[in-house]
Protein backbone atom coordinates (compact mmCIF):
# COMPACT_ATOMS: atom_id res chain seq x y z
CA UNK A 1 0.00 0.00 0.00
CA UNK A 2 2.91 2.34 0.68
CA UNK A 3 4.37 1.77 -2.78
CA UNK A 4 0.92 2.27 -4.34
CA UNK A 5 0.67 5.53 -2.39
CA UNK A 6 4.03 6.60 -3.79
CA UNK A 7 2.88 5.94 -7.36
CA UNK A 8 -0.38 7.87 -6.91
CA UNK A 9 1.24 10.79 -5.09
CA UNK A 10 4.03 10.98 -7.68
CA UNK A 11 1.46 11.23 -10.46
CA UNK A 12 -0.50 13.91 -8.59
CA UNK A 13 2.57 15.91 -7.59
CA UNK A 14 4.02 15.67 -11.08
CA UNK A 15 0.73 16.84 -12.58
CA UNK A 16 0.72 19.81 -10.19
CA UNK A 17 4.17 20.84 -11.43
CA UNK A 18 6.21 19.71 -8.44
CA UNK A 19 9.54 18.11 -9.31
CA UNK A 20 13.09 17.61 -8.13
CA UNK A 21 14.20 17.21 -4.54
CA UNK A 22 11.21 19.12 -3.19
CA UNK A 23 8.79 16.71 -4.85
CA UNK A 24 10.71 13.67 -3.62
CA UNK A 25 10.65 14.96 -0.04
CA UNK A 26 6.91 15.68 -0.23
CA UNK A 27 6.14 12.22 -1.60
CA UNK A 28 8.29 10.48 1.00
CA UNK A 29 6.59 12.45 3.78
CA UNK A 30 3.17 11.35 2.53
CA UNK A 31 4.34 7.77 2.17
CA UNK A 32 5.89 7.82 5.66
CA UNK A 33 2.62 9.04 7.13
CA UNK A 34 0.66 6.28 5.42
CA UNK A 35 3.18 3.59 6.35
CA UNK A 36 3.19 4.70 10.00
CA UNK A 37 -0.61 4.71 10.04
CA UNK A 38 -0.73 1.17 8.68
CA UNK A 39 1.86 0.01 11.20
CA UNK A 40 0.01 1.57 14.13
CA UNK A 41 -3.33 0.13 13.05
CA UNK A 42 -1.83 -3.35 12.69
CA UNK A 43 -0.18 -3.05 16.09
CA UNK A 44 -3.43 -1.85 17.64
CA UNK A 45 -5.26 -4.95 16.42
CA UNK A 46 -2.70 -7.07 18.25
CA UNK A 47 -3.09 -4.90 21.33
CA UNK A 48 -6.84 -5.52 21.31
CA UNK A 49 -6.16 -9.25 21.55
CA UNK A 50 -3.75 -8.76 24.44
CA UNK A 51 -6.13 -6.35 26.17
CA UNK A 52 -8.93 -8.90 25.96
CA UNK A 53 -6.72 -11.56 27.53
CA UNK A 54 -5.32 -9.34 30.29
CA UNK A 55 -8.51 -7.38 30.97
CA UNK A 56 -7.11 -3.94 30.12
CA UNK A 57 -9.49 -1.00 30.06
CA UNK A 58 -9.92 1.30 27.02
CA UNK A 59 -8.48 4.21 29.02
CA UNK A 60 -5.25 2.34 29.79
CA UNK A 61 -5.02 1.19 26.19
CA UNK A 62 -5.26 4.76 24.91
CA UNK A 63 -2.70 6.03 27.40
CA UNK A 64 -0.08 3.41 26.60
CA UNK A 65 -0.83 3.60 22.88
CA UNK A 66 0.27 7.24 22.93
CA UNK A 67 3.40 6.34 24.90
CA UNK A 68 4.26 3.51 22.52
CA UNK A 69 3.80 5.70 19.43
CA UNK A 70 6.13 8.40 20.79
CA UNK A 71 8.76 5.87 21.85
CA UNK A 72 8.51 3.98 18.56
CA UNK A 73 9.01 7.20 16.61
CA UNK A 74 12.10 8.13 18.60
CA UNK A 75 13.61 4.64 18.54
CA UNK A 76 12.96 3.98 14.85
CA UNK A 77 14.52 7.28 13.75
CA UNK A 78 17.46 6.64 16.06
CA UNK A 79 17.98 3.17 14.59
CA UNK A 80 18.02 4.57 11.05
CA UNK A 81 20.68 7.14 11.99
CA UNK A 82 22.68 4.48 13.85
CA UNK A 83 22.68 2.07 10.91
CA UNK A 84 23.52 4.84 8.46
CA UNK A 85 26.47 5.95 10.58
CA UNK A 86 27.70 2.37 11.05
CA UNK A 87 27.30 0.95 7.54
CA UNK A 88 25.47 3.39 5.27
CA UNK A 89 22.78 2.53 2.74
CA UNK A 90 24.71 3.13 -0.47
CA UNK A 91 28.10 2.10 -1.76
CA UNK A 92 30.30 -0.89 -1.02
CA UNK A 93 29.43 -2.81 2.14
CA UNK A 94 26.18 -0.91 2.61
CA UNK A 95 23.09 -2.42 4.17
CA UNK A 96 20.66 -3.96 1.73
CA UNK A 97 17.46 -1.92 1.52
CA UNK A 98 15.34 -3.49 -1.24
CA UNK A 99 12.14 -1.71 -0.28
CA UNK A 100 13.86 1.67 -0.17
CA UNK A 101 15.47 0.97 -3.54
CA UNK A 102 12.08 0.04 -5.00
CA UNK A 103 10.60 3.30 -3.73
CA UNK A 104 13.53 5.28 -5.14
CA UNK A 105 13.08 3.59 -8.52
CA UNK A 106 9.48 4.79 -8.55
CA UNK A 107 9.95 8.35 -7.32
CA UNK A 108 13.14 9.53 -9.00
CA UNK A 109 12.17 9.08 -12.67
CA UNK A 110 8.90 10.95 -12.22
CA UNK A 111 10.36 13.76 -10.13
CA UNK A 112 13.46 14.20 -12.30
CA UNK A 113 11.46 14.85 -15.44
CA UNK A 114 11.48 11.31 -16.79
CA UNK A 115 8.65 8.94 -17.59
CA UNK A 116 7.39 6.28 -15.22
CA UNK A 117 7.66 2.66 -16.44
CA UNK A 118 3.90 2.32 -16.85
CA UNK A 119 4.12 -0.89 -18.95
CA UNK A 120 5.94 -2.57 -16.06
CA UNK A 121 3.32 -1.35 -13.57
CA UNK A 122 0.52 -2.66 -15.78
CA UNK A 123 2.32 -5.97 -16.22
CA UNK A 124 2.64 -6.28 -12.46
CA UNK A 125 -1.06 -5.58 -11.99
CA UNK A 126 -1.89 -8.15 -14.69
CA UNK A 127 0.27 -10.79 -13.02
CA UNK A 128 -1.32 -9.98 -9.66
CA UNK A 129 -4.78 -10.70 -11.09
CA UNK A 130 -3.54 -13.96 -12.62
CA UNK A 131 -1.97 -15.02 -9.33
CA UNK A 132 -5.17 -14.18 -7.48
CA UNK A 133 -7.15 -16.34 -9.92
CA UNK A 134 -4.64 -19.15 -9.34
CA UNK A 135 -5.13 -18.74 -5.56
CA UNK A 136 -1.50 -17.68 -5.09
CA UNK A 137 -0.94 -14.70 -2.75
CA UNK A 138 0.23 -11.86 -5.03
CA UNK A 139 2.03 -10.06 -2.20
CA UNK A 140 4.07 -13.12 -1.24
CA UNK A 141 4.95 -13.69 -4.90
CA UNK A 142 5.99 -10.05 -5.32
CA UNK A 143 8.14 -10.11 -2.20
CA UNK A 144 9.87 -13.23 -3.44
CA UNK A 145 10.49 -11.53 -6.79
CA UNK A 146 12.43 -8.49 -5.62
CA UNK A 147 13.94 -9.50 -2.29
CA UNK A 148 17.50 -10.86 -2.47
CA UNK A 149 18.15 -14.59 -2.03
CA UNK A 150 19.81 -13.94 1.30
CA UNK A 151 16.39 -12.92 2.62
CA UNK A 152 14.22 -15.22 0.52
CA UNK A 153 16.01 -18.41 1.57
CA UNK A 154 15.33 -18.16 5.32
CA UNK A 155 11.77 -17.05 4.56
CA UNK A 156 11.31 -20.21 2.48
CA UNK A 157 12.78 -22.38 5.22
CA UNK A 158 10.52 -20.73 7.78
CA UNK A 159 7.52 -21.37 5.55
CA UNK A 160 8.43 -25.05 5.29
CA UNK A 161 8.77 -25.32 9.07
CA UNK A 162 5.41 -23.60 9.48
CA UNK A 163 3.84 -26.08 7.06
CA UNK A 164 5.28 -29.09 8.87
CA UNK A 165 4.15 -27.73 12.25
CA UNK A 166 0.63 -26.99 11.02
CA UNK A 167 0.36 -30.57 9.66
CA UNK A 168 2.08 -32.35 12.55
CA UNK A 169 -1.15 -33.75 14.01
CA UNK A 170 -4.51 -35.05 12.89
CA UNK A 171 -6.22 -32.69 15.33
CA UNK A 172 -6.84 -29.25 13.81
CA UNK A 173 -6.93 -27.56 17.22
CA UNK A 174 -3.58 -29.05 18.19
CA UNK A 175 -2.09 -27.87 14.89
CA UNK A 176 -3.41 -24.36 15.47
CA UNK A 177 -1.97 -24.32 18.98
CA UNK A 178 1.40 -25.55 17.76
CA UNK A 179 1.47 -23.02 14.94
CA UNK A 180 0.72 -20.22 17.41
CA UNK A 181 3.49 -21.46 19.69
CA UNK A 182 5.93 -21.56 16.79
CA UNK A 183 4.98 -18.03 15.74
CA UNK A 184 5.67 -16.82 19.27
CA UNK A 185 9.13 -18.40 19.34
CA UNK A 186 9.91 -17.11 15.83
CA UNK A 187 8.86 -13.60 16.88
CA UNK A 188 11.41 -13.83 19.68
CA UNK A 189 14.08 -14.74 17.13
CA UNK A 190 13.14 -11.69 15.07
CA UNK A 191 13.38 -9.40 18.10
CA UNK A 192 16.68 -10.99 19.16
CA UNK A 193 18.12 -10.60 15.68
CA UNK A 194 17.16 -6.92 15.64
CA UNK A 195 18.77 -6.32 19.03
CA UNK A 196 21.89 -8.19 17.92
CA UNK A 197 22.12 -6.00 14.82
CA UNK A 198 21.97 -2.85 16.96
CA UNK A 199 24.71 -4.17 19.25
CA UNK A 200 26.79 -5.03 16.20
CA UNK A 201 26.35 -1.51 14.80
CA UNK A 202 27.39 0.09 18.08
CA UNK A 203 30.52 -2.07 18.28
CA UNK A 204 31.30 -1.27 14.63
CA UNK A 205 31.09 2.47 15.31
CA UNK A 206 33.24 2.07 18.43
CA UNK A 207 35.89 0.31 16.38
CA UNK A 208 35.72 -2.90 18.40
CA UNK A 209 36.58 -5.72 16.00
CA UNK A 210 35.31 -8.92 17.56
CA UNK A 211 33.64 -10.29 14.43
CA UNK A 212 36.57 -12.46 13.32
CA UNK A 213 36.23 -11.29 9.73
CA UNK A 214 39.11 -13.43 8.45
CA UNK A 215 37.57 -16.60 9.90
CA UNK A 216 34.05 -15.61 8.80
CA UNK A 217 34.94 -16.07 5.11
CA UNK A 218 36.60 -19.45 5.64
CA UNK A 219 34.99 -22.81 4.75
CA UNK A 220 34.96 -23.78 8.44
CA UNK A 221 32.80 -20.75 9.26
CA UNK A 222 30.41 -21.60 6.45
CA UNK A 223 30.05 -25.18 7.67
CA UNK A 224 29.57 -24.03 11.27
CA UNK A 225 26.89 -21.58 10.17
CA UNK A 226 24.99 -24.26 8.25
CA UNK A 227 25.10 -26.62 11.24
CA UNK A 228 23.97 -23.87 13.63
CA UNK A 229 21.11 -22.90 11.31
CA UNK A 230 20.02 -26.53 11.01
CA UNK A 231 20.04 -26.92 14.81
CA UNK A 232 18.04 -23.70 15.12
CA UNK A 233 15.38 -25.01 12.73
CA UNK A 234 15.10 -28.26 14.70
CA UNK A 235 14.80 -26.28 17.94
CA UNK A 236 12.00 -24.14 16.51
CA UNK A 237 10.10 -27.18 15.27
CA UNK A 238 10.56 -29.02 18.58
CA UNK A 239 9.40 -26.03 20.63
CA UNK A 240 6.28 -25.67 18.50
CA UNK A 241 5.45 -29.39 18.79
CA UNK A 242 5.49 -29.19 22.59
CA UNK A 243 2.19 -27.31 22.46
CA UNK A 244 -0.90 -29.43 23.13
CA UNK A 245 -4.60 -28.76 22.97
CA UNK A 246 -6.02 -27.14 26.08
CA UNK A 247 -9.65 -27.82 26.97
Amino acid sequence: MTIFMIIVSAVVMGGAGMAGKTGIIAILMMASFLCATLAVSGNFMSELKVAYITGATPKKMQQWQLVSIVLAGIVSVGVVFLMHHAYGFTGEGALAAPQANAMAAIVKPMMDGGDAPWPLYMAGAFFAVLLWMMKIPPLAFALGSYLPMGINTPVLVGGLISYFVSHSSDDAKVNAKRLSEGNTVASGFVAGGAIGSLISAVLHIAGIDWFAKAWAVSPAATFAGIVAYFVLCIFLYAMAKHAVKQD
